[in-house]
């Protein structure tokens, strides 16, 4: 959160470079989903609410958090069926 905290002290004036760069460093993996949620919802941007950027990180947030979790299931998935394969192959051995 103070990575947040920085970029938003930092480009204060330009807030189109702040939504670019919290997306990025969700990308990366560097901050999580729910650090950027807290930061939103945080005393200090109370102020910001009514702002259209803010409900933009908020939105790529969400978005790439559901991207995520549909990946990781989709590989769950695919795992589990590569185990059944292999024991039905087993099975017939």
């Amino acid at each position: 959160m103070c990575v947040l905290r920085s970029i938003g002290d930092l480009w204060q004036s330009h807030h189109q470079m702040t939504v670019v760069l919290v997306d990025k460093l969700l990308k990366t993996q560097v901050i999580e989903c729910a650090a950027v949620a807290n930061w939103i919802f945080s005393k200090e941007m109370v102020h910001e609410f009514t702002k259209l950027y803010i409900w933009e990180m908020l939105h790529l947030t969400i978005r790439y958090d559901v991207q995520s979790m549909n990946y990781f299931r989709w590989r769950v998935m695919y795992v589990s069926s590569l185990q059944e394969d292999e024991q039905t192959r087993e099975q017939i051995e």
